[in-house]
């Protein structure tokens, strides 16, 4: 699993937390019945009920106690993954640390949850729910004590999706480590609140809280989808030269070289198998060489008041998305892309196959783009025009904007309406998106 260090792991946690402490209903009937009993025993002068009262008094103390000696001495961190795409599940480990304590930490229970998109609301981008994040847990606890053998107990819990989850006794030395899934609804940031743990006591006369760690935040890609077969049957398949067979092959612009050897950052579709399996532990790569390359601009309209509405917010994620998949399957038959965009400011980013740093800035900018009232996509034409040999594609909001003179005779106008009918939903999110 390739995971990022979070921000609480690179800023250790204080021992020291906010503490929060709230009474329950329970609680609050066993102080009233505590002043009861205390009130009668002054009026009447009645020792035994002065003494039920002190012990009343007294037991509530030690609850009080024991709770801050269980929050106390526990320290967490977070890992979570660099980035992943909208709607499909990731997963980060929590690691709960007992570093001291003379007793056994008990009825310990561990809030993580992600908190609303402020930023995202603000710029106009319809967020929806919070997402959940809690889908199963599966926890390891080990020995870290010298001289001791480590042990390691596995329990596994059933999907949930609540935002706690009950920890286990801990002894000084010992740890817990929580491998959670969750998966995000949005594009954007994805922030996660600081871990709540939560001391609940059998008795339920009071609860206390205590914050560990500090806010993380996970970058989420656009969603992944792919396109359509209605797709490569349509005149901007057609313009651009994509055809649906040529994303299994190699580019369409290049001649076949020779193989190498895979290295980090090479296309997986253009491995080599039948060769490769000749040769245990060593991949290879089919190897081409340059010929005329093609250059596709895709310009994608981002033209709208805020904040957004909710139908206009799901266009402007259908053109992000059909932007992504188009460009991931033009260069991935060799081709040269340009991308343009306000996100509000104005964005050029030039994208080619053989540069997958380009590809990803071009999902970064995607899943922080936000709409951009104030530049129309007249302007975004004009700035960003084709030449006679390239096509430039432009995604639009509004059907209206299909009026907009075009500066080559290869300049081509989506609608959104035309946008989603080229997109079907990945059936496997964990795997690499496929056309059909």
């Amino acid at each position: 699993m390739a995971v990022s260090t979070s921000t609480s792991e690179q800023k250790p946690p204080e021992q020291n937390g906010l503490r929060r402490f709230r009474i329950t209903r329970r609680g609050w009937l066993y102080l009233l019945l505590t002043l009861i009993i205390g009130v009668n025993a002054v009026l009447s002068n009645n020792n035994p009920l002065f003494m039920m009262a002190v012990l009343l008094a007294g037991g509530f103390g030690t609850v009080i106690f024991i709770a801050r000696t269980m929050l106390r001495g526990i320290i967490s961190q977070r890992w979570l993954p660099p980035a992943l795409h909208a709607c499909e599940e990731g997963d980060y480990r929590i690691q709960v640390r007992c570093n001291h304590g003379r007793l056994d930490h008990c009825f310990l229970e561990l809030y993580d949850q992600t908190t609303p998109n402020q930023t995202a609301r603000k710029r106009g981008q319809h967020t929806g729910p919070c997402p959940t994040t809690v889908l199963r847990v599966f926890a390891r606890i080990r020995s870290l004590l010298p001289g001791k053998a480590q042990t390691t107990r596995l329990e596994s819990s059933r999907r949930q999706r609540t935002p706690f989850t009950p920890l286990p006794p801990l002894r000084q030395g010992e740890q817990v480590e929580l491998d959670r899934f969750f998966r995000p609804d949005r594009r954007g940031w994805n922030r996660f609140a600081p871990l709540q743990l939560r001391c609940r006591l059998p008795f339920g006369l009071l609860e206390m809280t205590r914050s560990l760690g500090s806010h993380d935040q996970v970058l989420v890609f656009p969603q992944r989808r792919r396109l359509t077969r209605q797709f490569f049957d349509s005149a901007v398949a057609r313009e651009t030269g994509l055809q649906a067979h040529a994303l299994t092959a190699g580019p369409e612009c290049e001649d076949f070289a020779g193989l190498r050897e895979f290295r980090d950052g090479d296309n997986p579709r253009l491995i080599h198998w039948k060769s490769s399996s000749r040769l245990p532990d060593q991949l290879l790569l089919k190897q081409y060489e340059r010929g005329h390359e093609r250059r596709t601009v895709v310009l994608l309209d981002t033209c709208a008041a805020v904040p957004l509405s909710e139908a206009l917010s799901e266009m402007l994620e259908d053109n992000i998305c059909f932007a992504l998949a188009l460009i991931e399957a033009l260069i991935t038959q060799g081709q040269a892309v340009t991308f343009g965009a306000f996100t509000p400011q104005m964005t050029r980013l030039d994208v080619r196959g053989g540069s997958p740093q380009s590809f990803n800035e071009l999902k970064r900018t995607l899943a922080l783009l936000a709409p951009s009232p104030e530049h129309s996509v007249r302007e975004l034409v004009s700035l960003i025009s084709a030449t006679p040999q390239t096509t430039c594609l432009t995604l639009l909001l509004s059907p209206q904007n299909t009026a907009i003179p075009a500066p080559s005779i290869h300049h081509l106008f989506l609608t959104a309406n035309e946008v989603k009918s080229f997109l079907s939903p990945v059936s496997n999110a964990d795997s690499p998106p496929s056309y059909a």
